[in-house]
Formats: C-alpha cells, structure tokens, sequence
C-alpha cells in the first residue's frame, strides 16, 4: 500500500506541474534584421516580466516569411512598406527611424549651402532598400558616399577614417561615444520600422511595440 500511495502521490506532483505549465503564457519567438537587432533585441529582452522570449536574426524578407509560417510570432524588419506581405501576416507600423549625420570628434563637419556636403566622404548605412537613392541625394550636395555592408561597421569605418557617417539616428544615439555629435542631413530622409505579426497578435507583442517607439526616439508613426 505504501509502494502504490507513493506512486499515486508522485504522479500527482506531475499533475501540478503540468497545470502550473499550461496556465503560463506560452514564449514569444521575436526576430530582427541584423541592423538592428544589437539595439532592438536587448530592449525587447528588458520588457519580459518573467515571461520567456526567443530571439532569432535574419534579413528582413527571411523573418516577414518565418512570420507567416508560424516559425516566428513576430518580426522588426524595415523593408514591410517595399514589398508585398503575404496574406497571412500584418504590419505594425512602429515609426520612422531619422538618418542623420553623427561626426565622430574631430571629424569635418557639413556646411551650408548649395552644397553643404561638399570635400566630404562619408561612410552611409541605411536599413531598408534605398541605399542606391540615399547616396544620389548625398552626391547632388557635393559628398562622397561610400556605403557600409552594416550600420555597425560602417560606424567603424568612419571611426578609423575621421570622417561623419550618414546613419539612422536609433543607431547614432545607440553607439555615441563622449566627442561625438549627432546632426541633421541637410535633406530629410527616414526608415520605416515595423512589426509583423499574424492577423491576431498576442498583446504583449503590441505593447511592445509600442515600447519600441519610444525608447528609440522615433518619429510619428503617421509621420
């Protein structure tokens, strides 16, 4: 009799842990593209509250489709309002993310002007799919453009050179040292960042979010 009343009870301890198991909110599985996810991630990270969250990093297009698939619950990419979103998925539109010129101390500063950007070469980085039309822009006011494979290295490069690097402003104010300055181009760009999720998100993944928006000191999400 002690055997078996052992052997009940421990199933019962079983029993309560699997209850305790299915009445905890079930983990978030959250992505970024690699421009980002070094800023994003940890911030998502921070707004846990005891709840379990997966990270994964991929390009953009590669998490819109893990999304839709079920592999992900959600994704920040920058490139949603450039192409087609599967049917099956739908974008949050989070903000827009400024590109502004951060000048490393020491570095030459941009002018005014017809040409303000005139003598300089600039390392420049962008996030979504325009880099080609961003570096027209920053030819026709007289700089040289010389494009970064990532926004952290091409804040390294203009580290290593002394030169001001063309960057969004999430990233400048992310990995600004004490010199540095941040500054306005001399003509308005910006990235849009969204979350993609399935047709009916977890409201975590909303107030997240909106988390985001603020904390990365983005512009009005209509804007």
């Amino acid at each position: 009799m002690a055997r078996r009343a052992e052997h009940i009870l421990g199933h019962l301890d079983g029993i309560v842990d699997d209850i305790r198991s299915a009445t905890t909110d079930p983990p978030l599985r959250i992505g970024c593209f690699h421009g980002l996810a070094d800023t994003v991630l940890p911030l998502i990270d921070s707004q846990r509250n005891g709840r379990t969250i997966t990270q994964a990093v991929d390009h953009g297009l590669t998490l819109i489709d893990w999304v839709a698939e079920g592999m992900l619950d959600a994704a920040i990419v920058s490139v949603a309002g450039q192409r087609r979103l599967p049917a099956d998925v739908t974008g949050h539109d989070i903000g827009r993310d400024e590109m502004v010129v951060l000048i490393p101390d020491g570095a030459p500063h941009p002018t005014t002007g017809r040409l303000p950007l005139s003598g300089l070469s600039l390392p420049t980085s962008t996030y979504d799919l325009r880099d080609h039309d961003l570096t027209a822009r920053v030819v026709a006011l007289g700089g040289t453009p010389r494009l970064g494979a990532t926004v952290t290295g091409t804040i390294r490069m203009a580290r290593l050179a002394g030169e001001p690097a063309i960057i969004p402003r999430s990233s400048a104010v992310a990995e600004r040292l004490p010199g540095d300055r941040i500054t306005r181009l001399p003509f308005t760009w910006s990235v849009r960042l969204s979350m993609i999720t399935r047709p009916e998100p977890d409201g975590a993944l909303l107030r997240l979010a909106q988390m985001l928006t603020s904390r990365l000191e983005l512009t009005s999400r209509s804007g």
